[in-house]
C-alpha cells in the first residue's frame, strides 16, 4: 500500500488557529483501488497577552479637594501571535471595593480617586480571546498644606492676676484645608511671660507687655500632617482699675509735725496684688508707728 501526499494548503478556522489541510490520496498497487482522506493539522494559540503594567505610583489629591485626578500610563501589551482586540483598566481599594471608573483603552484620565492605596488592572484580550492582566498601585495621599488666615489684630486685657490667654482657635480667621484641619497651635515669637517657643494651644500674656504690640505665629495643620502659618499681632493692654489697700488709722502727738505734700511719712498705699510691702515712719516726736498698707501693726513707744 502506497501513501501518497498529493495536495495540501493553510487557512484560518473559528477557533482562532493556524491550520494545514492536508489531501491524501492511498493506492493500493495490488487492487488499483485507491482512497482520499483530508487531515486538518490545527495549531491553537492559548496563551494569553503579556501585560507590563506601569511602574507603582504615589499622586497627592487635588488642591481643591480630597481627591486626586489622575493619568494612568499605559501598559506594555505584546502577543506572540494573535492581535489585541480590547484592553480594559479597573480598579479596586484595599477593601476589595470598585472604584467608580473603567477605561476601555491602554491608558488615560481617571477622576476623583479617594486617598488609600488602589490596585490598578490593566486588561487585554486578543483575538482568540486569551487574557492577560498587570497591577499597578496607586497610591493617593494628601500633600497639599493647609491654607492659614489669621486675624489682622487682637486685643487683649490683663486679668486681676496681671495675665491673659488667647486659645489658639481665637486667632483663627478661616483657615481652611482640601481634607480638613485638625487642629490648631500658637506661640509668641519672642520668649517672655514664662512661655517658650514652642508651639502650644494657648498664648500668655503678663505685665510685661503692657502697652506692646506682641506678634505671635498661629499654626493649623491637617489630618495628613502638612501644616502652614500665619502671623497676629496682640495689643497688651492693663484696663482694671487698681485694687488699693489704704494704710490704717493712726494717732500723733498734736506737736507733730508733717509736709502735707509727702504722705508716704504715714505709709505706703499699695495694690493688694502685689503683696505686703513693710513700711515704717517715725514721727519727730519720738512716737514709732510701724505698719504696712495691708495689715495694721502699731506699736506706741512712749
Amino acid at each position: 500500500m502506497l501513501w501518497v501526499i498529493l495536495w495540501q494548503t493553510q487557512g484560518t478556522i473559528d477557533a482562532c488557529s493556524n491550520t494545514t489541510l492536508t489531501f491524501t490520496d492511498t493506492v493500493d498497487w495490488c487492487t488499483g483501488i485507491s482512497d482520499t482522506r483530508i487531515q486538518i493539522i490545527k495549531v491553537e494559540d492559548k496563551t494569553p497577552p503579556n501585560v507590563l503594567a506601569p511602574v507603582d505610583r504615589t499622586v497627592s489629591t487635588d488642591p481643591n479637594g480630597c481627591l486626586a485626578n489622575v493619568v494612568l500610563m499605559p501598559a506594555q501589551i505584546t502577543d506572540a501571535c494573535a492581535n489585541i482586540k480590547r484592553v480594559a483598566i479597573t480598579g479596586t481599594n484595599a477593601a476589595g471595593q470598585s472604584l467608580n471608573f473603567v477605561l476601555n483603552q491602554n491608558g488615560g484620565f481617571v477622576f476623583n480617586i479617594p486617598m488609600g492605596t488602589h490596585s490598578i488592572r490593566y486588561e487585554a484580550e486578543d483575538s482568540c480571546g486569551n487574557i492577560g492582566f498587570g497591577i499597578m498601585n496607586l497610591t493617593v495621599i494628601d500633600r497639599t498644606a493647609p491654607v492659614a488666615i489669621c486675624k489682622s489684630y487682637l486685643t487683649i486685657g490683663l486679668g486681676q492676676d496681671g495675665r491673659g490667654r488667647i486659645k489658639a482657635i481665637d486667632f483663627d480667621n478661616g483657615s481652611y484645608d482640601n481634607c480638613g484641619i485638625v487642629r490648631r497651635e500658637v506661640r509668641r515669637m519672642s520668649v517672655a511671660c514664662g512661655q517658650t517657643a514652642v508651639f502650644r494651644d494657648s498664648v500668655v500674656f503678663c505685665c510685661n507687655d503692657v502697652n506692646k504690640k506682641i506678634p505671635v505665629i498661629l499654626r493649623v495643620w491637617d489630618l495628613a500632617g502638612n501644616f502652614n502659618d500665619c502671623m497676629d499681632t496682640v495689643l497688651v493692654q492693663d484696663k482694671l482699675l487698681p485694687s488699693l489697700v489704704c494704710p490704717p488709722d493712726i494717732s500723733v502727738d498734736c506737736r507733730f509735725l508733717f509736709d502735707i505734700n509727702n504722705l508716704n511719712q504715714f505709709g505706703t498705699v499699695v495694690n493688694g496684688n502685689l503683696g505686703e510691702i513693710q513700711d515704717s515712719i517715725v514721727p519727730s516726736n519720738g512716737r514709732f508707728v510701724g505698719y504696712n498698707g495691708v495689715a495694721l501693726i502699731i506699736v506706741n513707744i512712749l
